[in-house]
């Protein structure tokens, strides 16, 4: 069904936050803030994104966003998993180094796969947060919250 705008009122599409190039600047932000016990250059970084089987392309803004942020050099080492696509968040955390991980989903809302599918996909208990959560057998894990609350995610869709 659709339902007609009220008089006067209009509609803007805006565009995706994965289509602004300021996303990386974001995300580094975001994780540059989570409570790690040492520095990001001595931690890795891993995010995690949805993902989709459907279509190859629903990958390009997170693959875009790992590809800046692992040119940056600001962490040990940068990688990207997936929900619903290889890598897993499994696959991905075992080729990173032992240590350190922070853990930033790229993902909207505290919802059901931040708050059961995520930490059930790492290995901890529901409803995990914060950290450092062991992650054996070389990990220790920091989960962030997801990038859909960061308090600068609006500005890199609405125009100013």
């Amino acid at each position: 069904a659709t339902h007609p705008l009220p008089p006067g009122a209009a509609l803007t599409l805006l565009p995706p936050p994965g289509a602004s190039p300021a996303l990386p600047d974001l995300i580094a932000a975001e994780a540059a803030a989570l409570p790690l016990p040492v520095p990001p250059a001595q931690a890795s970084l891993l995010l995690i994104a949805h993902g989709t089987t459907r279509t190859a392309r629903s990958a390009d803004a997170a693959h875009r966003a790992l590809a800046a942020l692992q040119s940056r050099g600001a962490w040990r080492a940068v990688a990207l998993a997936f929900l619903d696509q290889p890598p897993t968040p499994a696959e991905a955390l075992a080729h990173l180094p032992p240590g350190h991980v922070a853990v930033l989903p790229l993902l909207t809302s505290r919802g059901p796969h931040t708050r059961q599918d995520l930490p059930r996909l790492l290995g901890l208990p529901e409803g995990a947060e914060g950290g450092p959560w062991a992650a054996p057998p070389h990990h220790h894990l920091t989960l962030g919250p997801p990038l859909g609350e960061a308090a600068g995610l609006a500005a890199l869709v609405v125009p100013s």
